[in-house]
């Protein structure tokens, strides 16, 4: 199968022309995908910036196309050249005001506001819009019907501020730069403290939902002590609510980080803004363990107009079940925590040792050899880290994003029973 690609090795559109026998014409064609995502680009390098930072509130990158959207029958893969303008316009935006900054492509410190692409689907021509704005501060009205044990679809900020006043113990909360609050909750007790968080970055929501459903069982455990922040980024997941009006099944990168265009735990000096709520959840509990609730990509993750295989995330451009990510400081071990935990998930939960063995075959049939050691089954990356405080954090990666219905209530219960059996683990002194 003829597959074109121009000379940055992206995917482009092509020409071939004949006359009889003659091939007359072989070169590449410029398609209204690559004329969009270049106009939309090229709107921005154009534009007199300010010199301090944030650049803007809103910068809004309208693309109006035909399109394809198609769902393959296999897991939650999908072609879609709508998500794929997406991704392009948002990280390709984003890496200009880096280089522009004279920051590396990997930093995630960059305050420049918050970058909104809005892609939508039309009739006729394609039509390109960039343009500075203000926020619009929409709040959806709360479904008094939502369970979260059942949950189908990822929360609105609202919602998670109602379960968070729901829930026994001492509240506290910051303030987003949008305006929202950053809700946590203390409940003290006689074990060791441990800090719960969630939604850092903000399309990543199966974590959000499996926190809250975790705090409710921690709470029949009388001598139990935690505090949880189960949704760090609220501005992001505003933005996460809007995209998902019209791309429910997008993986919406947009909404990742927070309304001024950083990942908050990469905040490292005041003001902490919305990464306060996790230092205090930490000062509060004297934590020894952090469970940081994350997920990642669901289907394959593209940027055409980048070399297609996106910049910088190559290991996530192809999901390969749920895995963990093990932090501790230099000298520390915790291995038999970590080995008592996969052990506890894999062997528990049929439906999550399927889905992981699907996946894993996937990842070799298209990748080769996992990168990351299994322990029962489980990937697991472990480092060595002092990027936080804590001795001990354990991420939660499961690819969640773009999920809704039954694959959505396995990425929340995963989530869920991770939190319960790695509180169960530590309140048992496998970290001593």
């Amino acid at each position: 199968m003829f597959a074109p690609n121009d000379g940055t090795a992206s995917p482009c559109g092509w020409l071939r022309v004949w006359q009889g026998d003659t091939l007359v014409e072989d070169a590449p064609l410029r398609t209204e995908f690559e004329i969009a995502c270049e106009a939309a680009l090229d709107a921005v390098r154009r534009h007199e910036w300010p010199a301090t930072l944030p650049l803007f509130d809103t910068l809004e990158i309208g693309i109006a196309t035909p399109g394809i959207e198609r769902r393959l029958p296999f897991g939650e893969e999908t072609i879609s050249t709508f998500e794929a303008l997406h991704e392009d316009s948002y990280y390709g935006v984003l890496e200009f005001f880096k280089a522009r900054a004279g920051l590396p492509e990997t930093d995630r410190t960059l305050q420049p506001g918050q970058i909104v692409p809005l892609i939508s689907q039309v009739d006729g021509d394609t039509r390109v819009t960039v343009r500075l704005a203000q926020h619009r501060r929409v709040d959806p009205p709360l479904d008094p019907a939502l369970v979260l044990d059942e949950a189908e679809r990822s929360l609105a900020p609202v919602e998670v501020e109602r379960a968070v006043a729901q829930l026994p113990g001492e509240p506290f909360f910051v303030t987003s730069f949008q305006g929202r609050k950053v809700a946590g909750v203390h409940v003290r007790g006689a074990l060791p403290g441990l800090a719960i968080t969630a939604g850092q970055h903000a399309n990543e929501s199966s974590g959000v939902v499996g926190a809250l459903r975790a705090a409710r069982h921690l709470n029949t455990h009388r001598d139990a002590h935690y505090a949880l922040v189960p949704l760090e980024n609220p501005d992001g997941a505003a933005l996460h609510h809007l995209l998902q009006a019209t791309h429910p099944k997008h993986m919406a990168h947009a909404a990742r980080y927070t309304a001024l265009g950083d990942d908050l735990e990469a905040r490292t000096k005041p003001p902490f803004g919305e990464k306060a709520a996790r230092l205090e959840a930490i000062a509060r509990t004297g934590a020894r363990l952090h469970l940081s609730l994350h997920g990642y990509p669901a289907h394959e993750w593209t940027r055409p107009r980048a070399g297609y295989v996106p910049l910088g995330s190559e290991l996530w451009t192809v999901p390969k079940g749920f895995f963990l990510i093990f932090r501790r400081h230099p000298g520390l071990d915790g291995m038999r925590f970590l080995y008592a935990l996969t052990e506890e998930l894999h062997s528990g939960s049929p439906e999550l040792a399927e889905f992981n063995a699907v996946q894993q075959r996937m990842w070799h049939a298209h990748v080769g050899e996992l990168p990351f050691e299994r322990i029962n089954g489980i990937p697991c990356l472990v480092t060595t880290d002092e990027r936080s405080t804590v001795p001990f954090t354990l991420v939660t990666e499961f690819p969640d994003e773009t999920v809704r219905g039954a694959a959505f209530r396995l990425a929340h219960t995963t989530q869920m029973r991770t939190v319960l059996a790695a509180a169960r683990l530590y309140w048992k002194g496998l970290l001593a």
